[in-house]
Parts: C-alpha cells; sequence; structure tokens
C-alpha cells in the first residue's frame, strides 16, 4: 500500500468515528405519557425499552446514537432522549455500545435515580455522572422500593446479567442479549410465576461461527422453560452497514419465532413491539 492510499484509509476512518455519531430519526414526536395500566413497555428500537411497572419507570439498555462501530436499527427511534421522562432505573445488562450508550447516559444522569449494571461497571458509570450505581452479579438483589431487581446469569461476549424485575405481584424478565444457559432452569426454580419475558431471537453471531444471541429455536425453547404468559422479541439489530459487520451478523427472525411459538406454546402471547409500539395490561392479567 503506498503512502497515498495509506493517507486516504487513515481519512476516511476518521470521518466515520468523528462524524458517523448521530442519534437515529424518531419514530413519534409526542413525549411519554404514562400509560393507563400499572404494568406498561414501549419499545424504544433494539433492546432499549421503558418499562412502567407500579408506578416507576425502567430504562433497559439505552441506546440512542448510531457509530460507524453500531450499525443501524431498521426502524426509527420510539422515543427520544429529549422526549424521555424522569427514569427510577437504568437496567444496564453489558457493556457493549448498542446497550451501554454512553453519550446518551451521560445525558441521562441527571434526570435518573439509579442505574444497575454488572460487576465493575461502576467507576466508568459515576464519570458519567451517576450519583447512585449498583453493581449486581448473578443472583444478588436490589430493592429499589417498591420493586425488586434480580440480576440472572447470561452468555454472552464479557461480563453480562440479564435481569429480573418485580413489583406490584408482576414478574418482569429482561434477558438483553444472550445465549442460552444453563441456568435458566434454575430461574424458574426461583421464580415460578413469570408475567413477561423479552428475549432476543435475531441469532447474533461472530461470522466465522460462534453464537452470541438467541435466534428463534433457542427462544422457543427459552418460552418452554420459563413459561411466561407473554413474549416480546428485542427487536433485529442490523450490522451490515457498520464496522462491527465485518465480525458480526444476525439474521431477521421475528416472524419465524411468532410462527414456532404457535405450533409449539400456543398458550403464550407473543406480543411484537415495533419501534413506539406499547403494550399494557391490568393487575388482573
Amino acid at each position: 500500500m503506498t503512502k497515498l492510499q495509506q493517507r486516504w484509509h487513515l481519512t476516511l476512518i476518521a470521518v466515520l468515528l468523528l462524524g458517523g455519531c448521530r442519534t437515529l430519526p424518531l419514530a413519534s414526536t409526542l413525549s411519554y405519557q404514562r400509560g393507563e395500566f400499572p404494568l406498561q413497555i414501549t419499545s424504544i428500537g433494539h433492546a432499549t425499552f421503558l418499562i412502567e411497572l407500579d408506578g416507576q419507570l425502567i430504562l433497559t439498555d439505552p441506546w440512542f446514537y448510531e457509530t460507524p462501530f453500531t450499525g443501524r436499527h431498521p426502524d426509527p427511534l420510539g422515543l427520544s432522549l429529549e422526549q424521555l421522562p424522569l427514569l427510577d432505573l437504568i437496567l444496564v445488562t453489558h457493556a457493549h455500545i448498542d446497550h451501554c450508550d454512553r453519550r446518551a447516559l451521560k445525558r441521562l444522569a441527571a434526570q435518573t435515580r439509579a442505574l444497575v449494571g454488572v460487576k465493575g461497571m461502576g467507576a466508568a458509570m459515576r464519570q458519567l455522572g451517576f450519583s447512585h450505581v449498583v453493581e449486581l452479579a448473578p443472583w444478588e438483589t436490589f430493592a429499589a422500593s417498591p420493586l425488586t431487581i434480580t440480576a440472572v446469569p447470561a452468555a454472552h461476549s464479557g461480563p453480562t446479567n440479564t435481569y429480573i424485575i418485580e413489583g406490584i405481584g408482576k414478574t418482569v424478565y429482561f434477558a438483553g442479549e444472550t445465549t442460552l444457559f444453563p441456568d435458566l432452569a434454575r430461574l424458574t426454580e426461583r421464580f415460578p410465576r413469570l408475567d413477561i419475558a423479552l428475549l432476543p431471537v435475531d441469532g447474533l453471531r461472530l461470522r466465522w461461527g460462534k453464537q452470541l444471541a438467541m435466534d428463534a429455536h433457542d427462544a422457543v425453547e427459552a418460552v418452554k422453560l420459563l413459561r411466561p404468559r407473554v413474549v416480546i422479541p428485542v427487536l433485529d439489530h442490523d450490522f451490515s452497514r457498520s464496522l462491527t459487520g465485518l465480525v458480526l451478523t444476525t439474521t431477521s427472525q421475528v416472524e419465524a419465532f411468532k410462527m414456532l411459538m404457535e405450533q409449539s406454546s400456543p398458550e403464550v402471547a407473543v406480543v411484537l413491539l415495533k419501534a413506539g409500539g406499547r403494550w399494557g395490561r391490568s393487575e388482573r392479567f
């Protein structure tokens, strides 16, 4: 490679890194309005959900800014940072940029009561401005009255949690990004009644083979173990137009998951939430 070619490649990389960070377009221009139900879930995009439970607002795995490494979500954001209300909790499953968007977290720190993450994340989150950071190892619990948060093991790349959220007699499992793991059976022993499960289904994997998240078939097996009343698949992530796409790949499997669920577990309701979509239920469901 000539010096001119080297300079061109370095310039291209610099443009991507410095100019490629932008917020995603919006699906809605309306600010968040509290729902009529005590349990309500709003999809913002990918694994970012706003969960309202017993009057508390929980944001999961925030990702609001695109970079050359994150790729793009196929749908616009359901809510912008500016449209988010004051938050009681932010749950972060792991430190990857599309689940732990530090630029967004820095903006959210002043309007969030506490952040819950994996062990070792505390110092970095405090540097972003969070005054109350809770680091949980698997099976540790944090009482965030009136809610209880329990960290559950996961199988991904690097330290990762999944989470159980309990309140008003309801139990929500947020799996973030994980493959099937042996302790999933242990989860059902500790939490025999599971109302909602939010599960990955896009089959994230390294291009040379190793799987990093559940695909549609894995998610169906997870449902058989967990026996939730409702399952919400995490939206697909498109890495094809990113630098990370050189290493990672996914396939759109939401519809395949729904079809498999109709065949194997028709008693479980499958709710497909596109970005901006909202699902809610009363205490009686």
